[in-house]
């Protein structure tokens, strides 16, 4: 129970039939936890982040990054390292941050390539210096 007597509530940013966290859903229930599921595309307003014990990031989209950035400012526990999702949030961004630190990785632009390259053999472009 929380201080206030209620279930702790968990926050969750995914479908409600998502296949393995609506089953982990469920036991967190089964559990006396009161669970929210929220739309990784819509915005969470901070006084509803202030009531969750835990706010997991399952699927990140940008409103739900700027939410898990927001519970972290709130000292609401997460389940996610808001500076881990913002880091690691698009490939190319891994890709950067390899790079950064000396693993050999395949070349990596901000930009598409043109129609006669192919995607996943793209050449053009650089991360940015380190």
């Amino acid at each position: 129970m929380s201080p206030t007597g209620n279930p702790p509530r968990i926050g969750i940013t995914c479908p409600d039939d998502h296949p393995v966290f609506s089953v982990v859903g469920e036991r967190l229930r089964e559990r006396g936890h009161r669970v929210t599921n929220y739309d990784p595309n819509a915005s969470i307003a901070p006084d509803e982040l202030e009531r969750l014990a835990l706010f997991v990031t399952k699927q990140t989209r940008p409103a739900s990054v700027r939410a898990l950035l927001a519970a972290e400012r709130l000292g609401v526990p997460t389940w996610n390292s808001a500076t881990g999702v913002v880091a690691c949030v698009s490939r190319f961004s891994q890709l950067c941050l390899l790079s950064g630190v000396g693993f050999a990785v395949p070349t990596a632009s901000r930009t598409r390539p043109d129609a006669t390259t192919s995607p996943r053999r793209s050449t053009t472009g650089t991360c940015p210096p380190r």
